[in-house]
């Protein structure tokens, strides 16, 4: 691995990872299965393994744990993406594979109860932030506050595009039609499409 402009790099020693100096001297043992990416608040994610499978929390360029490794997975931690969003929330899994939001103490800002949740969308006109949410195979929109912004009645949803439209899909007497909505869940472009994307 690379050093950092911290003059920081991952290193692996017996099958565990760990921070390293350009003197070629550990910051802290060597016992993190796996270390993400540090992102612009200067945390990375890290898995610590178990007998069970890993659980992640995230560590500073020290190698000392900021957030618990309390949660089965922290959302992008494997593509290298910067964790928190403008808001500085990051999205976790529990170990029932629910979605929650931390903050950069690892407080939950926002507790899901969603089967699936995508990111918040962050619009330039300062709009409400939208994140795309599922349960029970529907899917619609929720804001910040857990709200759901935009009905569950649709078959399948996309994040909103720099225009301020989202794809959907909804189901009529088993057949499925494509349209796009606007930010307040209305229609704009018919669901008319066998399909669309």
């Amino acid at each position: 691995a690379e050093f950092d402009e911290f003059g920081i790099a991952l290193a692996t020693l017996r099958n565990r990872t760990g921070l390293v100096t350009r003197s070629g001297k550990f910051l802290s043992d060597p016992r993190i299965s796996w270390i993400g990416k540090f992102d612009s608040q200067g945390l990375a994610p890290a898995c610590f393994a178990e007998a069970n499978g890993g659980f992640y929390g995230f560590i500073d360029r020290t190698g000392a744990m900021k957030i618990p490794a309390n949660w089965t997975f922290i959302v992008g931690s494997m593509f290298g993406r910067n964790h928190f969003d403008k808001a500085g929330w990051a999205k976790v899994r529990d170990a029932d594979w629910k979605s929650h939001w931390i903050d950069g103490t690892g407080k939950i800002v926002l507790s899901g109860q969603w089967d699936v949740a995508f990111d918040f969308d962050e619009f330039e006109d300062g709009g409400p932030s939208l994140a795309i949410v599922s349960s029970k195979d529907k899917w619609g929109y929720i804001d910040r506050t857990g709200n759901v912004a935009i009905p569950m009645h649709f078959v399948a949803a996309h994040p909103f595009d720099t225009s301020g439209l989202a794809l959907v899909a909804i189901n009529t007497d088993g057949t499925t039609s494509w349209g796009w909505i606007n930010r307040n869940g209305q229609f704009v472009i018919p669901p008319v499409w066998d399909d669309a994307g």
